[in-house]
């Protein structure tokens, strides 16, 4: 589209020089045609004006008049020539400056092109550059396991989760910081609020230098509470008693180092906790119950966001 654009208004201004060219030659070659007519009329005066001044004359007053006359019109014929040249230059030097309007035409064109095409190469580097870093930077992936049962007290949840984090990317991820909450989500309020806070938690931490090399794989055991504040169970209206019911929601974020670009990546995971059922995904769990133990429970993802890589 913009080629042919280019074409058009190059052939534009290439008609306009042209038209202006033609133009003034036409009346260079008119103006030269009327001077050669006024010389030849001249040479026929100036003879008529020989003959008839100078004739009867003796010899060396006839010399001497022919020789003024032919000087003064050699006067005016310098003076028409001269005209003439400056009407010529002028001309050329008409030509001369379309030549350099085209050529600065041309050259703007061509200027716009190059930067377009150096545009291109560095968008093609840019993109290659990215795919390269996808290709060889690295990628943790956390997978969540109980090891301890869900257990209540006065104080409210307890238990541990081992985070099997492993790296199956191509290039160490320097920095690793591991991120883990459990909240319940009857409770809690807003769960993408809690996810939000959990993204920004890497402001307010530093970076363990943990390094973790290509597929390589560590798990992480760590305990986790639910304050019993958060144990409101469910209230179903009707004047019917409180539901003591809870759905926890796991939330991990890691974040790491790309080596080679000094980068900062996050892999986020959020999980549902639910009792297994015995077809597909089970229900909330109980409150104030006996010990949960961990065959009992299932990690399913979040419905709202399964997982975020960056």
């Amino acid at each position: 589209m913009l080629t042919l654009a280019a074409a058009t208004v190059l052939i534009f201004m290439v008609g306009i020089v042209s038209a202006i060219t033609l133009d003034q030659y036409a009346k260079v070659h008119e103006a030269y045609s009327r001077y050669q007519e006024k010389a030849e009329q001249d040479r026929h005066n100036t003879q008529k004006v020989i003959a008839e001044s100078c004739f009867g004359m003796d010899l060396p007053a006839f010399t001497k008049c022919v020789s003024d006359k032919l000087e003064t019109y050699d006067r005016q014929q310098a003076t028409n020539q001269d005209l003439q040249a400056q009407k010529d230059m002028g001309f050329w030097a008409l030509c001369t400056f379309l030549a350099s309007c085209g050529s600065l035409i041309v050259t703007g064109i061509g200027i716009f092109y190059v930067r377009k095409s150096l545009l291109a190469s560095h968008e093609a580097v840019e993109t290659a550059r990215q795919q390269l870093i996808a290709d060889q930077r690295p990628w943790l992936l956390v997978v969540p396991t109980f090891v301890a049962p869900i257990t209540f007290d006065q104080k409210g949840v307890k238990t541990e989760i081992a985070l099997d984090i492993s790296n199956i990317g191509k290039t160490p991820a320097q920095g690793v910081y591991v991120k883990a909450v459990l909240v319940n989500s009857l409770g809690s309020g807003a769960i993408l609020e809690e996810i939000s806070r959990v993204l920004e938690m890497r402001n307010n931490h530093k970076f363990i230098e943990a390094t973790q090399l290509p597929g390589e794989e560590k798990i992480e055991r760590r305990s986790f509470k639910i304050d019993r504040s958060q144990l409101k169970g469910v209230v179903p209206g009707g004047g019917l008693p409180v539901i003591p019911i809870m759905v926890p929601v796991l939330i991990v974020c890691i974040d790491y180092q790309i080596p080679f670009t000094h980068q900062l990546a996050q892999t986020m995971r959020v999980y549902t906790v639910l009792l297994k059922g015995n077809i597909g995904p089970g229900g909330a769990l109980p409150v104030d119950s006996q010990p949960i133990p961990p065959s009992h429970l299932v990690f399913e993802n979040f419905p709202v966001s399964g997982g975020v890589t960056t």
